[in-house]
């Protein structure tokens, strides 16, 4: 089993390389990333204790454990662990990004509270951050860099504030798949989760796996974590990675971290994605030359500048996504806006779109709007969608 990039991380830095070419440029130049080098040792070397390899065989250990993870990961950089100063800190551990060094820090009592496999565990997660950082010629390092930098800006969009804690929580499961890898065994993973998330030395994998498939089995929204998952998210992806091949756990981690397609809380991706499933709408309800009119062309270009009427190989259908009731709403009104903006077409407009809606799963969402926005009766309703099949009948020579 290799340990690859996920689709979110190559999707993320695709876009940035795509929307800010220039400052993609900037953040990936040796000169920046030189001034990251020397601030993050600086920081490490003021605020931690460097472990000696020849200290004493807890070290050593220590070490040999760092290079098995290494080694199964395809890396080959020189390890310095190191022990966080504040005592008073929770059980952690972190990786400092120092290109040709692997850099681990350690934090609290987290050396004390684990064995030797669950450190092992422990070790391929923070020494996955390093490999993330490398993979793809540095990208995603710089993905993560930019993307942070963006999200300082006092004018920044909340998109890319999503972007970047959707960003966080898919390394986060990224990295804990890479323990998983190192030591081949999904119950080592999960405990030592558990042991250094609760700072509780007698968690069992098996029992807190079946409390969180419990959990998931009620809760559908997605993580709401800032920067990690929820453990019970985070052993759930564990043991899909034992289960499924590659691209079936890619597929599983959607509903896990992102949830539903939510207009209240877009990534970049998914602005891009609710975007094309407004195009897509537009496109279906301008098939048919009745709808062709000069009204529903402006008002079309008020979503997009560019827009020109659909082509006979454009989409006949839209792949409706899992959606929150509210990102269904929005839909359902583009498509009433749609049909309400040119009154001399009033009759057929409405026609169409209910048929529209009722292909593309918005059948409940636009006939509750309609009935509200336009006093429709449900027979009313009917009989304009009965007209809609026979308006949409000729579509498809327009």
């Amino acid at each position: 089993m290799k340990l690859e990039p996920l689709g979110y991380h190559r999707r993320v830095a695709d876009t940035l390389v795509y929307r800010e070419k220039d400052l993609w440029g900037w953040f990936q130049s040796d000169k920046f990333a030189d001034q990251y080098q020397r601030e993050a040792q600086l920081r490490l070397s003021k605020s931690a204790i460097q472990l000696g390899r020849d200290a004493n065989a807890n070290n050593a250990r220590r070490y040999e454990l760092a290079e098995v993870a290494r080694d199964k990961l395809g890396l080959a950089a020189d390890i310095v662990l190191y022990q966080s100063q504040d005592s008073g800190g929770a059980p952690n551990a972190m990786l400092h990004y120092i290109p040709g060094q692997i850099t681990v820090e350690f934090a609290g009592r987290v050396l004390e509270l684990l064995d030797e496999d669950e450190l092992l565990d422990l070790l391929g997660h923070e020494i996955a951050h390093y490999k993330l950082y490398q993979d793809d010629g540095g990208r995603h390092h710089t993905a993560v860099r930019l993307v942070h930098w963006i999200c300082r800006r006092e004018d920044c969009p909340s998109t890319w504030l999503e972007t970047a804690r959707r960003l966080s929580l898919y390394t986060e499961v990224y990295c804990d798949t890479a323990g998983y890898i190192v030591t081949g065994n999904r119950d080592v993973s999960i405990r030592g989760l558990a042991k250094i998330i609760a700072d509780f030395k007698d968690a069992d994998a098996k029992t807190y796996l079946a409390q969180a498939e419990t959990i998931l089995a009620q809760e559908k929204t997605g993580s709401q974590g800032l920067s990690h998952p929820e453990l019970y998210i985070r052993a759930k992806a564990i043991a899909n990675r034992e289960a499924l091949d590659e691209q079936a756990f890619e597929a599983s981690l959607v509903p896990l971290i992102e949830g539903p397609l939510d207009i209240d809380a877009l990534d970049v991706l998914g602005q891009e994605t609710l975007e094309e499933l407004s195009r897509s709408l537009i496109d279906l309800f301008t098939r048919p030359e009745v709808n062709r009119t000069d009204a529903v062309m402006a008002h079309a270009r008020q979503f997009f500048p560019k827009f020109r009427w659909p082509t006979k190989t454009s989409n006949t259908t839209i792949a409706l996504p899992d959606v929150t009731p509210q990102t269904r709403d929005y839909l359902a009104y583009v498509l009433l806006d749609l049909a309400h903006c040119d009154q001399t077409r009033a009759e057929d407009a409405l026609a169409t779109a209910l048929v529209i809606a009722r292909q593309s799963g918005l059948d409940a969402a636009f006939r509750k709007i309609a009935r509200k926005e336009l006093k429709k009766t449900t027979d009313e309703m009917a009989k304009f969608e009965r007209h809609g099949l026979t308006v949409l009948g000729g579509a498809a020579d327009a």
